[in-house]
C-alpha cells in the first residue's frame, strides 16, 4: 500500500510468497503515515490470472472499529439465514426423535444444519475478526459441500419419489466421496491445488449448475406425476434458488471470459450473483420452515391422537379394575370368613371384608391389630406385638416359625372365632403384609 510513492504497507513477501492473503479474510491497513493529498494505491502480486479471483476488495476507508462494525453489518443476512437454517434443522431433529416414522425428516434435519453450518463458516467474513479460522475454512469447504449435497440428495428422494431414485443416490455418494477427495488433494498436493484453483474452481461451479437443472427437470417431472403436498413445497421453495444457480454460474463464467462484451463487468455482476443468491435462499429458508411447521403439526396430530387413545384404554383399564376389584370384594364378602391385612405399624388397612365388620360390630380400618385382638390384656397384647414385628423382620424361614406363634383362636364380642396368618411379599405390595383369616366357630 503506497500513499503517493512511499510504501506504508506491506503484507508477505512479495517474492516468496510468503503469508499471502487469505480469500475472504479481511485485512486491515494502518494509515498513521498517510499525507491527505496523495493518492492511495494498492499494489498487488498474484499468479491467478482470473480477474475475479485476483481482486481484492472491497477497499474501504474509515476507523478500525468503524470498519469491523461495516464488515459485521454486512454479514447480517448470512447469520439470519444461517441461523434460520439451524433452527429449522434443530425442530426437525427434535420432531425426528419424538417420531421416528421416516428418514426424511432426519435428512432434512442433516441437510438444514450443514447449509446453517456452511452459511456461518464460508458466508460470515466478519468471524474472522475473532477467530483465526482460515485453516478449518480451507480444509472443510469441499468435504461440507459434498455432506450437504449428499442430505439433499436423501431427502430430495424420500421426499420427492422422483424416477430413478436409485441413480439420483448413487450421485448424492458420488459428490460426497468428490468432497473428500478434494480435502485429500489439498493436504497431499497443496501446490499442486493452488496453482489449478481456478480451474477447479470453475469446474465445481458447472457441475453444481447442471445439478441444479437436473433437479429442476426431475422437481417438475415429478410435479406432472402428482407429487404429495410436502413435495411440492420443497420443490416450490428450492426452485428460484435452482434457478440462479443453473443461470448464474455459467453466466458468471461467460463474463469473466468476455469481458466488455456485455453492459456487466465481472465486478458488476458477482456482487448482483451473490445477493441474488442470497435472497433466494431466504426465500428457500421461508418454505422450508413451512414444511418443518407441517411436520410439526403432523407430528403433534399423531401426538394427540396417541394420548387420546391411552387416555381411553387407562379409563377402560381403569373401569376393568375397578369391576374386578368389586367382584373380588364381593367374593370375600360371601365367603363366610373374614380377611384383613396388617402393616410393620400393626395398623389394620381400610381394605377388609364385610365379615371383619360383623365380628367387631364395627369399621376397624386404622386400628391396632393387637388392640382389637386383645383389648382388656395388655401383656397378651405386647406379647402378639413382638412376636408380629419379629415377622416383618426375619427371614421367610423365620418369619413362618413367628407365624405359628401367634394364637390360633381369640374371643371376640362373645364369639369364638379361628385366626390363620398369611404373609404376603412385597412385590406384591407396597410393602410385606400380614393377613389375617378370621373364621366364626361359635356354632361348632
Amino acid at each position: 500500500v503506497y500513499s503517493g510513492s512511499n510504501l506504508l504497507y506491506r503484507h508477505g513477501d512479495m517474492a516468496g510468497g510468503a503469508d499471502r492473503l487469505h480469500a475472504e479474510e479481511p485485512v486491515f491497513v494502518p494509515l498513521a503515515g498517510h499525507q491527505p493529498d496523495q493518492l492511495l494505491m494498492l499494489r498487488i502480486h498474484s499468479h491467478r490470472s482470473n480477474v475475479l479471483q485476483a481482486r481484492i476488495g472491497p477497499a474501504m476507508y474509515g476507523s478500525r472499529a468503524d470498519l469491523q462494525l461495516q464488515l459485521i453489518r454486512r454479514d447480517m443476512l448470512d447469520m439470519l439465514i444461517a441461523l434460520v437454517f439451524f433452527l429449522i434443522g434443530f425442530v426437525a431433529l427434535i420432531l425426528y426423535f419424538i417420531n421416528r416414522g421416516s428418514n426424511a425428516m432426519l435428512f432434512f434435519a442433516l441437510f438444514a444444519l450443514t447449509m446453517s453450518l456452511s452459511r456461518l463458516l464460508f458466508s460470515v467474513r466478519s468471524a474472522g475478526l475473532f477467530v483465526d479460522d482460515f485453516g478449518l475454512r480451507l480444509y472443510a469447504r469441499e468435504p461440507l459441500a459434498g455432506m450437504t449435497m449428499y442430505m439433499f440428495t436423501l431427502y430430495f428422494v424420500q421426499a420427492v419419489r422422483p424416477p430413478y431414485g436409485r441413480g439420483i443416490r448413487i450421485l448424492g455418494r458420488a459428490l460426497l466421496a468428490g468432497g473428500l477427495l478434494f480435502f485429500a488433494a489439498k493436504l497431499a498436493a497443496p501446490g499442486l491445488w493452488e496453482r489449478h484453483i481456478g480451474l477447479i474452481a470453475d469446474m465445481q461451479r458447472l457441475g453444481f449448475s447442471a445439478l441444479c437443472a437436473l433437479c429442476l427437470a426431475i422437481g417438475a417431472l415429478s410435479l406432472r406425476r402428482g407429487a404429495g403436498s410436502e413435495a411440492k413445497w420443497f420443490i416450490a421453495g428450492l426452485s428460484c434458488y435452482l434457478l440462479v444457480n443453473m443461470a448464474g454460474h455459467p453466466l458468471r463464467l461467460y463474463i469473466e471470459r468476455n469481458i466488455g462484451r456485455i453492459g456487466w463487468e465481472p465486478i458488476e455482476y458477482v456482487p448482483l450473483l451473490i445477493a441474488f443468491l442470497d435472497y433466494s435462499l431466504l426465500v428457500c429458508t421461508v418454505f422450508f420452515g413451512i414444511i418443518a411447521f407441517r411436520r410439526y403439526a403432523k407430528v403433534h396430530r399423531k401426538i394427540r391422537s396417541y394420548n387420546e387413545q391411552l387416555a381411553t384404554w387407562n379409563r377402560t383399564l381403569e373401569s376393568t379394575v375397578r369391576e374386578r376389584t368389586r367382584a373380588l370384594r364381593n367374593l370375600l364378602d360371601h365367603a363366610g370368613q373374614g380377611f384383613l391385612t396388617l402393616d410393620e405399624r400393626l395398623v389394620v388397612q381400610q381394605e377388609y371384608s364385610a365379615e371383619c365388620r360383623r365380628l367387631f360390630g364395627r369399621e376397624i380400618g386404622d386400628e391396632s391389630f393387637v388392640g382389637l385382638m386383645n383389648p382388656d390384656r395388655p401383656d397378651e397384647r405386647e406379647l402378639q406385638a413382638d412376636i408380629l414385628r419379629s415377622v416383618f423382620a426375619r427371614d421367610e424361614l423365620q418369619r413362618e416359625v413367628c407365624l405359628s406363634l401367634l394364637p390360633a383362636d381369640a374371643e371376640i364380642e362373645g364369639r369364638r372365632v379361628s385366626l390363620q396368618y398369611k404373609w404376603i411379599p412385597a412385590h406384591e405390595a407396597a410393602s410385606g403384609r400380614v393377613m389375617g383369616i378370621l373364621t366364626d366357630i361359635s356354632e361348632q
